[in-house]
This record gives C-alpha cells, sequence and structure tokens, in this order.
C-alpha cells in the first residue's frame, strides 16, 4: 500500500508523528477483530433463532415448549425461549391459578417486550467500539497533519528556506497521518452500518420468535382458561 518512500518518511517522523501513527494501527487492530467477532456471533445467533423459530411454530402446548426449552438449551433461540417461560411463570405464580386473565396476560406481553429489547441492547455490546474507531481515526490523522506541519514551518525557520526541496518532505509527513486516519476510519464506519443492520435483522427474528412464543402462551393460558370458565 505505501511506497517506500512513504516508509521513509515514516521512518524520518518525529516521536509524536509514530505514536499517533501506533494508535491509529493499534484502532485498526481493534476495529477489524471486533467486527469479525460480532459478524461470526450474529451469523451464529441467526441460525440458533431460525432453528427456534422453527420448533416453536410446532409446538402446541405448553409441555411442547417446555421441551424445547431442553433441547434448545445454551442457545440464543432457548434463552429468549426461557426468559419467555420465566415471565409466564412469574404470572401464574403470582394468579394462583391455571390461566391468566386478559390484564396478567397484557402485563406478561409488556415483559415479553422487555425481553426483546433486552436482547436487541445484547447485540448491541461491542458496536460502539466501531463507530467510535470511525470518528476518532481521522481526528488523530488531523491532529497528526497539525503536529507535523507546525514541525515543518519550524524546520523551514531554522533552515531559512522555503523552497520545493525543503517544504515538500514535511508536508508529505504530515499529511500520512491524515492518510493513515482515514484508511482507519473508512472500513471502520462501513463496517458498523453493515454489523448495525445485521443486528436488526437478529432483532426482528428475536420479535418473531416472541410473537410465536406469545401466541402458543395465550392459546394456552388465556383461551382456554376463558373455554373453561364458560363450560
Amino acid at each position: 500500500m505505501f511506497s517506500n518512500g512513504m516508509w521513509t518518511l515514516i521512518w524520518q517522523s518525529d516521536g509524536t508523528t509514530k505514536l499517533i501513527l501506533l494508535t491509529l494501527l493499534l484502532l485498526s487492530v481493534i476495529c477489524w477483530t471486533t467486527a469479525l467477532f460480532k459478524f461470526f456471533v450474529l451469523k451464529v445467533i441467526r441460525k440458533q433463532l431460525r432453528r427456534a423459530q422453527s420448533e416453536v411454530v410446532k409446538a402446541s402446548d405448553m409441555s411442547g415448549l417446555l421441551g424445547l426449552g431442553a433441547v434448545l438449551a445454551r442457545t440464543a433461540g432457548g434463552y429468549v425461549l426461557g426468559r419467555h417461560l420465566a415471565v409466564l411463570k412469574k404470572q401464574l405464580e403470582t394468579a394462583n391459578k391455571q390461566h391468566l386473565t386478559d390484564q396478567q396476560w397484557q402485563l406478561a406481553q409488556y415483559q415479553f417486550e422487555g425481553v426483546v429489547d433486552d436482547e436487541y441492547q445484547r447485540y448491541m455490546h461491542y458496536l460502539p467500539v466501531l463507530s467510535v474507531g470511525a470518528a476518532a481515526a481521522p481526528l488523530l490523522g488531523l491532529l497528526g497533519t497539525v503536529w507535523g506541519l507546525i514541525h515543518a514551518f519550524m524546520n523551514i525557520s531554522q533552515q531559512q528556506s522555503a523552497d520545493i526541496a525543503t517544504v515538500a518532505p514535511g508536508i508529505a509527513e504530515a499529511l500520512i497521518t491524515t492518510l493513515v486516519g482515514l484508511i482507519v476510519a473508512i472500513p471502520a464506519l462501513a463496517l458498523y452500518h453493515y454489523l448495525l443492520g445485521q443486528v436488526q435483522v437478529v432483532q426482528m427474528r428475536v420479535q418473531s420468535l416472541s410473537d410465536d412464543i406469545a401466541m402458543v402462551a395465550h392459546k394456552v393460558f388465556v383461551q382456554n382458561g376463558v373455554n373453561n370458565d364458560e363450560a
């Protein structure tokens, strides 16, 4: 990517410029590591949620959901299912009945939405690293450029010469940090928005899974309860 001339300028730059370039390199490594980690994690989570959703829609009663809780243990879908079952269990213990009233069901639905929101926040973990990297890298590059220009003009004043042979190396050295900052920031920004879109896809799957669980639970604990009362 860099020509021999650029490597020479980097090697001949002062300590502050080298420190900024090293910081940008470290920031780039952190951003790419975070992006790759989230990419593979979200890929696995999408697969697990698809499996959970396909199994939940086959369940016709509560025993089916409880069985799925064991089958899907230690998966993203199983975790979501477990939290929904915990909400239902708490509501049933509060009601001390085998079915839920409309008011209790509405409260359970509200808590289901809380589960979905919590999952979204959990899947967003580490993504701000990319956002911060995309914002900080150009500023660090600009800081290095300003510092390099000051350093270059000081050299010009000391040499008392402003010809192109004297000015060009200093300015080129200063602009390297801006170039590196952009090289770090542009991929980080693109990766952030791509992964943000993937998180939103995963959240929609969680919402769909939540709706499927709620449909089965409503049939078991609300509709059946109303039918039993009428009988």
